[in-house]
């Protein structure tokens, strides 16, 4: 309790909090674009990659995604980039109207949709996504994927 009776501000609600879904997403992307470039480029290209071993369950080499979800739905690159587009104005329509949950929620609203934008820009830049993380026994996976999952997961939960 602050010395008025006021409960205290929580620290990821100061006034800053609306910045959290824009930078959240901003670092997901810059991230995950940074991480498919550095396994592209040092570990050649999609049709020959070289891989890296880390232990029996895990390689990093770059792989194109087999099919996504979207592409089995046949959508094309034009919807996707519109039905991001929406999800984020909704988001961001909501976090100024004070309705996207706590700093926290927007924080993974935002990496949920920085990891789609992610692989958005795969679509449509390569005709499909750059996977790396193979850990043998679940399909390959980016750090796009892991942001959405993770995103989801946070913004739920915090919200």
């Amino acid at each position: 309790m602050a010395v008025d009776g006021r409960p205290e501000a929580d620290a990821y609600d100061a006034p800053m909090a609306g910045w959290w879904l824009p930078v959240s997403l901003a670092a997901s992307v810059l991230a995950d674009q940074g991480l498919k470039a550095l396994a592209v480029g040092r570990l050649g290209p999609l049709d020959r990659p070289r891989e890296i071993t880390l232990g029996p369950a895990l390689r990093i080499r770059p792989v194109p995604a087999s099919s996504t979800f979207a592409g089995r739905l046949g959508a094309a690159p034009a919807l996707l980039v519109a039905a991001w587009a929406g999800c984020l104005a909704v988001l961001l329509l909501a976090a100024a109207m004070g309705g996207a949950g706590s700093a926290l929620a927007q924080a993974g609203w935002g990496a949920a949709l920085g990891g789609a934008l992610g692989n958005l820009i795969d679509v449509v830049a390569r005709g499909r996504v750059v996977d790396y993380v193979d850990v043998r026994w679940w399909p390959a996976f980016n750090l796009a994927d892991v942001a959405i999952v993770a995103g989801i997961v946070v913004g739920l939960a915090a919200h």
